[in-house]
């Protein structure tokens, strides 16, 4: 249907041959950059201590997986350390020392045994890594701090 040429000047229609322009509009809005909370993780230390050395040098910095963030250090973790080592130490002593299999002997053996997975519990609960708890054996001396977080 087509609209006469008398009452399309009524209505106030026009036209023009179509061209290829760029079109500008400018919009203005209020809003709020964030940043997205699925991507963020949350550090928390579960010993007491201080930060030895900060590896992050500003907020915000992206860190990769597994990329150290701090060292710290804790009297309490390496109260802990030593007291495993020293249990441990023990406990190979008493292995080495223990040829006769008496009833003492094997009683002492299991709970030098307790006491040693206990050291261990104690470790893990404050997130201390199964290498990093057998690292400290291996060479029979306590970490100065802990692995970086």
């Amino acid at each position: 249907m087509e609209i006469p040429i008398d009452k399309q000047q009524l209505i106030g229609v026009r036209t023009t041959a179509a061209t290829v322009q760029p079109m500008y509009k400018t919009i203005r809005a209020t809003g709020r950059v964030e940043y997205d909370e699925k991507k963020l993780t949350t550090i928390n230390v579960k010993v007491e201590g201080w930060i030895e050395k900060l590896y992050v040098d500003y907020t915000g910095r992206y860190v990769k997986k597994d990329e150290p963030v701090a060292e710290i250090y804790s009297p309490e973790l390496l109260a802990a350390q030593q007291e495993y080592l020293n249990i441990l130490a023990l406990s190979r002593k008493q292995a080495a020392e223990s040829r006769d299999n008496s009833e003492i002997g094997r009683m002492l053996q299991k709970d030098t045994e307790s006491l040693l997975a206990a050291a261990r519990q104690r470790l893990r609960l404050w997130d201390i890594s199964e290498m990093q708890i057998d690292a400290p054996g291996e060479n029979r001396q306590a970490l100065a701090d802990a692995d970086a977080l």
